[in-house]
């Protein structure tokens, strides 16, 4: 963007944190907005609506971006960290300058952590996902926007009032499973 230094020591947090977005939306969909569990499919589909957008339209994802590699990051502190692996990728470029890409495996608990945390970071990261996006709901519907990441806004393919009650749905359920 205008006004931002372009990132010239291959440290590019998005190809650092790849594997773990890829599956994002998905996953989101699929685990915690689940169509299953919706008593009302028309509000399913709506809350799902910028989830069903992939990789491509459905946002940068700063936010579980930055759960990911903290979480990644402060597993390798305090002894016993993961290996990293740092290998060219010809396909990772910033501003036509080759970057590294580094295979970061998820890290293992400690011993006296839960044994479940890289599944609770990845779900705390999907959360924030969650969060964001039904805040774009709303603002959506008051701002009166016709798009919102390349897409239609919800309001307006749905309605004002299915989208203000799918960002509550999705506050509800990233409740929920905080």
């Amino acid at each position: 963007p205008a006004g931002v230094r372009p990132i010239t020591d291959g440290a590019d947090p998005f190809a650092l944190s790849k594997s773990d977005l890829d599956t994002l939306s998905a996953s989101i969909r699929r685990d915690l907005i689940g169509r299953d569990h919706a008593d009302h499919p028309v509000l399913a589909k709506a809350a799902a609506h910028f989830f069903e957008l992939g990789a491509q339209g459905g946002g940068k994802k700063v936010r579980p971006m930055m759960v990911m590699l903290l979480s990644r990051a402060m597993a390798s502190c305090g002894g016993g960290g993961a290996d990293v692996a740092t290998t060219p990728a010809a396909n990772n470029t910033v501003n036509g300058t080759a970057t590294a890409t580094c295979s970061i495996p998820p890290p293992q608990p400690k011993p006296w952590q839960r044994q479940d945390l890289p599944d609770a970071q990845r779900r705390l990261a999907e959360i924030s996902e969650m969060i964001h996006t039904a805040s774009l709901f709303h603002d959506d519907v008051i701002d009166g926007a016709d798009t919102r990441r390349g897409a239609p806004a919800v309001h307006r393919v749905f309605g004002n009032k299915m989208a203000i009650l799918a960002g509550d749905y999705l506050l509800a359920r990233a409740s929920i499973y905080l």
